[in-house]
């Protein structure tokens, strides 16, 4: 049976952030690996899909992991990885990738019976914030809909100068799951047979190696189905 490349929200964000983000660096997408349409390959399992059958239902990774008996979990925020000093970054990156295998393979045991997978987490950084600003335009005023019961010229400009500053917080707020305003930083994988690679480097490096890690895998798992 063939392999599988797992993760936790991989089709929901960690696939089209890598697909975007190597066309905004020129990085090729593997062949077999690239999208057919909105879909990507089955090769890839996400867990999270798995678990929430209907759209727009969100589980974390550690609240998974945890519903299934996992006994350790996150001790920080990912939001913060790219500040942490590298020996930091890879015990982080390594409990998510433990808590993903862990996850992985607590469904595999009931429904799966695949002998072989490899899972991968990506972690990400934002862009300078001059660079964010630059790439969201300037701050429109007149595009804001002031409500109508506002008459007090002092209370529109105030109105809209709130507006300005939600508009640029929120762009910094979510940079990070921006592939036009944030960067990949940090890719780790874990395989069944228990090794594990941690990647860091610039986003060209990283999405280049990603998709030759992958598209290794994927050609061996075929091979492997065919003979």
């Amino acid at each position: 049976m063939q392999g599988k490349i797992a993760g936790h929200n991989i089709t929901g964000f960690d696939l089209p952030y890598l697909l975007k983000s190597s066309v905004i660096h020129g990085v090729k997408v593997h062949f077999g690996l690239a999208p057919k349409g909105r879909y990507f390959p089955d090769v890839f399992f996400d867990t999270m899909k798995f678990w929430c059958s209907d759209y727009g239902q969100y589980i974390s990774l550690q609240n998974l992991a945890r519903a299934l008996g996992c006994n350790f979990g996150k001790t920080d925020s990912g939001a913060d990885f790219y500040k942490f000093p590298r020996a930091k970054q890879e015990q982080y990156l390594e409990n998510d990738l433990q808590l993903t295998d862990y996850v992985f393979s607590k469904i595999n045991e009931s429904v799966g019976y695949h002998d072989n997978w490899m899972v991968f987490d990506i972690e990400t950084a934002p862009l300078p914030e001059q660079d964010i600003i630059d790439i969201i335009g300037p701050f429109d005023p007149e595009s804001v809909k002031v409500p109508k019961t506002y008459k007090d010229p002092e209370k529109i400009e105030a109105y809209k100068i709130k507006a300005e500053s939600e508009h640029i917080n929120k762009a910094f707020s979510k940079a990070q799951l921006n592939p036009e305003l944030s960067v990949p930083v940090a890719i780790g994988y874990k395989w069944s047979h228990g090794d594990v690679a941690m990647d860091f480097g610039s986003p060209e490096d990283l999405l280049k190696q990603f998709w030759k890690r992958t598209g290794d895998f994927w050609q061996g798992q075929m091979e492997r189905h065919n003979s």
